[in-house]
């Protein structure tokens, strides 16, 4: 019997990791689920995003860049990109912080895999997240950390929200940019 079926296009798993929505778990059972699969790490631009200070966006861009040079030794991300698409074989994992329109790979089948957690959820592990770390730093330390985080460190959990609210900062900002 002949088949017209056409074959199918080599594809390759993309973790997007939502921060705050259990991506470290995520990613653990994905690298469980594909033991043989080679894995590339990925970071998105969140920086761009214009809702947030200078100062997080210049942590955020510096952080970002410095990821490209170590996993890639490059500074762009298109770059990155090209360097996956051309080592991935099928079946290999992309995984990170990055939103599904950064993803650019042409010759692979995309496969998404991603996690959201319910946004109340994702707002108190983000204020865990960033109490604890408040909490961990020295005197003067603290002094440098402002704004979220100094919230966190200082309120409790209703407090934080009352700041985010009066600070009208956007909290949903950073699940929905993946």
């Amino acid at each position: 019997m002949i088949s017209f079926l056409m074959p199918e296009k080599p594809y390759l798993y993309f973790t997007i990791r939502v921060p705050k929505s259990a991506s470290t778990s995520l990613q653990k059972i994905v690298e469980t689920a594909f033991p043989d699969a080679q894995y590339f790490d990925m970071v998105g631009e969140y920086f761009s995003d214009k809702n947030i200070s200078a100062i997080e966006s210049f942590r955020a861009f510096r952080k970002f860049r410095s990821r490209l040079w170590k996993n890639y030794s490059v500074f762009s991300p298109a770059k990155a990109w090209e360097i996956i698409e051309s080592s991935a074989k099928q079946g290999d994992v992309i995984s990170g912080h990055y939103s599904i329109d950064e993803i650019r790979v042409e010759r692979f089948e995309k496969r998404l895999i991603t996690i959201i957690r319910h946004p109340v959820y994702r707002l108190l592990s983000d204020y865990n997240y960033k109490r604890n770390g408040y909490k961990k730093r020295n005197a003067i330390k603290k002094l440098y950390h402002g704004g979220r985080i100094m919230a966190a460190g200082k309120y409790s959990f209703e407090g934080y929200i009352d700041f985010l609210k009066e600070h009208e900062i956007p909290t949903g900002r950073v699940a929905t940019h993946y």
